[in-house]
């Protein structure tokens, strides 16, 4: 194959990545919903302590468990309303409760350096058999611009999986404590 042959393979190939990157990037939402759910054999009451407790989280997140040197820092008290989980790895940012319904809802918003927050929330309920019934739910703005929605996008891609593996790591753990063992700090 002569070099010209190559410059117009490379620059068709190149066209077509380019083309390719242009469509898709036109057909990312605007918004983006995660919601995944899991049913938990433990009481709701004590299911709400290891999520609206934020010092918990660490035992059961994914993100957490993906990067042990991650470093958190929490308000005092770590519950409830205005409390906040700031963290600093790879990527620095926080979580602070904007709601809060002991045993069946916690609102939260989540902030990391470079990006637009997210609104986050549980919701917790009667399981249709036994035990709990929680619902993670992730609500978030792509950026305006769509090659930045795009690669946002892209970078987001694990979000749902990583918030079905935290939801089955939080089931484990639930599921392991009794439930005269785990109390609230707001009890």
């Amino acid at each position: 194959m002569s070099n010209r042959s190559k410059w117009i393979w490379g620059g068709l190939a190149l066209a077509t990545i380019s083309a390719a990157l242009t469509v898709a990037a036109f057909q990312v939402p605007p918004a983006y919903h995660y919601e995944e759910k899991v049913d938990i054999i433990a009481q709701q009451r004590m299911v709400f302590v290891f999520i609206g407790e934020l010092k918990r989280w660490p035992h059961w997140t994914k993100w957490a468990a993906r990067n042990p040197e991650m470093k958190h820092e929490y308000s005092d008290p770590s519950w409830g309303v205005g409390a906040t989980h700031n963290w600093k790895s790879f990527w620095s940012g926080s979580a602070k409760v904007t709601q809060f319904t002991r045993d069946i809802h916690m609102a939260y918003e989540v902030t990391v350096a470079g990006y637009e927050p997210s609104y986050w929330q549980f919701k917790l309920g009667p399981a249709p058999r036994q035990g709990t019934t929680v619902v993670w739910i992730a609500n978030g703005q792509y950026p305006e611009n769509r090659f930045e929605r795009l690669i946002e996008y892209v970078m987001l891609w694990r979000l749902q999986g990583d918030i079905r593996k935290g939801l089955e790591r939080l089931k484990k753990h639930a599921e392991l404590h009794e439930a005269y063992d785990v109390k609230g700090a707001w009890e």
